[in-house]
């Protein structure tokens, strides 16, 4: 819950007095406030929020052809996740109640990247959108 005001109620002299009526608001701070109320409605509805559809444990990525076959492509990189950890990151946090801004913000990795692993995912049927 939030509230979007110009002045915050009790900080202002008027608040509560008679002078608290139409004539003190201005049409166009109403404006302004939609605009903003619009951008926060916009960006609630661009809000995706995916979740795995493996929900006990990690699922066998061997099985779906995505964990590699030979050794040591694995191997953790310095400051940065490698593919594979970034999917199984992303499936760790896929449950439903994360959004995809949340995950982008916990792996600190980039929105184009995040995208591109989510389009995976989605292709493989490991995860689905809710």
């Amino acid at each position: 819950m939030g509230t979007i005001s110009k002045s915050k109620y009790y900080e202002y002299k008027e608040y509560h007095t008679s002078l608290d009526d139409l004539d003190f608001v201005k049409s166009s701070n109403i404006l302004k406030t939609l605009n903003i109320y619009k951008k926060i409605v916009n960006e609630i509805e661009k809000t995706s929020i995916h979740e795995s559809i493996i929900k006990n444990g990690e699922p066998m990525l061997s099985k779906r052809g995505i964990y590699p076959s030979l050794g040591g492509k694995i191997l953790p990189k310095t400051n940065n996740l490698n593919f594979l950890s970034k999917i199984l990151w992303i499936l760790f946090y896929s449950n439903g109640k994360n959004s995809d801004q949340q995950i982008i913000e916990k792996l600190k990795i980039g929105r184009n990247k995040y995208k591109k692993i989510i389009q995976f995912l989605l292709k493989k049927k490991l995860i689905k959108k809710n």
